[in-house]
């Protein structure tokens, strides 16, 4: 498992949850350092539950693809959704507010992703969002 991992989920949170234990695995057998498995897995579960809660208008089962692969340059996480359009690159996040009960919007872990990955694209490929996270 340590040079690629490749899954499909549907398009709810248990099913991100549930496969949060490969992400770690495939970090584990890739020897990945700590703050490397860390944005990993926070790319990982940000960038898949805003897909799940944001990507999609219908009650319908959609299939989500993962690709994880560890090469000389890093890992690359690639997610691809039938969803939305939504650039992540380009879409607006609003400033950080410390406080929750502020009721300030969300987009803090968008942000953490763009922050801490060394480089994130975008692209729109017949129908499906296309995002890969170099770390």
């Amino acid at each position: 498992m340590s040079g690629r991992l490749e899954f499909q989920l549907r398009n709810t949170v248990g099913d991100v949850s549930v496969s949060l234990p490969l992400i770690r695995r495939f970090a584990a057998e890739s020897g990945l350092a700590g703050r490397q498995e860390y944005v990993l897995i926070l790319s990982y579960e940000e960038l898949a539950t805003n897909i799940v809660k944001y990507g999609f208008d219908d009650a319908a089962i959609h299939r989500i693809r993962v690709l994880l692969e560890n090469h000389s340059r890093g890992v690359s996480l690639t997610l691809m959704d039938d969803g939305h359009e939504f650039d992540p690159c380009r879409a607006p996040v609003p400033e950080f507010s410390p406080d929750p009960a502020s009721g300030a919007p969300g987009g803090a872990g968008l942000r953490l992703v763009r922050k801490m990955a060394r480089s994130m694209q975008y692209s729109r490929e017949n129908g499906w969002n296309v995002v890969k996270v170099l770390i």
